[in-house]
């Protein structure tokens, strides 16, 4: 009995904690802006911004969204076989995926005039997909972020394709704003909002049903409420973070991440750390390792010039980050083998982090691996 402990489950210790109130917390928040008829979409793509799309659909499920949403049809077939019936949209469909798009009942986004010739063309290249009756789709149009989205002179096209084709149902038209969350280009973002109602007329023109509009994300909804239409887009301001003053203590922390220090050795002045030899111990100085690395998701940009936050300290990156280890300067921090780090959370803001890293938290969410343990509470 004495080697049982080899048959346990051995697990990575680095946790990814995700609070599911403050996460419904900051929908709630966002419902609170919303007029009485205005409809939600909720953005899970890339596996949820990083927390993890089974669960956070199933949240999202009960809180009773009008929309999911995602990039790519893989992310929204796995919702499908996981079980999730309710209304779900693709961004990002490519012509491959439409037999799975149409079998997994699927709404695609339609960006350009090609992509709705490809799609027409795989319904009518098999009878049984003409038996199903209407087929909801959502128009994108460019109105100036040059992105995705249908340009101005395809929309007439577009327009009499749809309507010679009675199978599809324009469920929705849209656009994305590129600066809503930039007080100094209001301007433009209200030159795209006036363009955007324009173009959707001049689309829909001779259409027996009237789609659906929407143009605002998360900073729309907050600064530009006039305008949330049918629908608003909620992305990573459900996450718990905005760069929008007016949301300031209004939204809660959803998620952190912690690792823990593995071992603690004292280096002597003139001595290496890490690959490369790239840092050179200027006095004797006292280590920790860590157990993380940017296979963990922790960007090897912050090599020798970032820190973690360690017992009421931030504890600086000496040496090169490699894949799985992290190695702190404690010289001046009391701690111990076992201690929790802290990458970002209570006291250490995904804000801060990510300005720290040079980035911006979507990057930083979405980089943390899969093989890094969520938590859920």
């Amino acid at each position: 009995m004495k080697n049982i402990r080899f048959l346990s489950p051995k697990t990575h210790k680095t946790l990814f904690k995700i609070n599911l109130s403050a996460f419904k917390h900051n929908l709630n928040y966002y419902k609170s802006l919303l007029k009485p008829k205005t409809k939600l979409i909720v953005m899970v793509k890339a596996f949820a911004y990083g927390l993890g799309l089974s669960k956070m659909s199933e949240v999202l499920n009960e809180e009773k969204v009008d929309y999911l949403a995602v990039a790519y049809t893989d992310e929204a077939v796995e919702l499908r076989r996981a079980g999730y019936e309710g209304k779900l949209m693709v961004f990002n469909p490519e012509p491959h995926c439409f037999d799975n798009i149409i079998r997994y009942q699927i709404e695609p986004e339609v960006y350009s005039l090609s992509l709705l010739k490809d799609y027409l063309e795989v319904l009518q290249s098999n009878g049984a997909y003409q038996l199903l009756g209407e087929l909801p789709i959502h128009i994108k149009i460019d109105t100036g972020m040059h992105r995705l989205g249908m340009m101005e002179e395809d929309l007439n096209e577009a327009s009499k394709l749809i309507k010679e084709n009675n199978q599809l149902k324009v469920e929705s038209v849209f656009t994305h704003l590129a600066a809503a969350d930039d007080e100094s280009m209001d301007n433009f973002t209200l030159s795209q909002i006036e363009k955007f109602e324009l173009l959707y007329q001049k689309l829909v023109v001779g259409f027996v049903h009237q789609p659906m509009k929407h143009v605002l994300n998360s900073s729309g909804i907050e600064r530009f409420g006039d305008y949330q239409m049918d629908m608003v887009r909620l992305g990573i301001g459900l996450y718990g973070f905005s760069p929008n003053q007016i949301t300031e203590g209004k939204l809660q922390m959803v998620c952190s991440l912690f690792s823990h220090i593995a071992q603690i050795k004292k280096v002597k002045k003139g001595e290496a750390i890490g690959y490369n030899r790239s840092k050179i111990a200027e006095n004797d100085m006292e280590i920790a390792i860590v157990f993380l690395g940017y296979a963990d998701g922790l960007s090897r940009s912050l090599s020798n010039k970032g820190g973690l936050y360690l017992n009421g300290g931030m504890a600086p990156i000496v040496g090169n980050i490699s894949m799985d280890i992290t190695v702190l300067d404690i010289s001046n921090i009391t701690c111990k083998v076992g201690d929790a780090v802290e990458v970002f959370g209570e006291h250490f803001t995904l804000a801060q982090f990510s300005e720290m890293a040079g980035t911006i938290p979507y990057e930083v969410l979405t980089d943390i691996s899969s093989r890094v343990r969520r938590i859920y509470s």
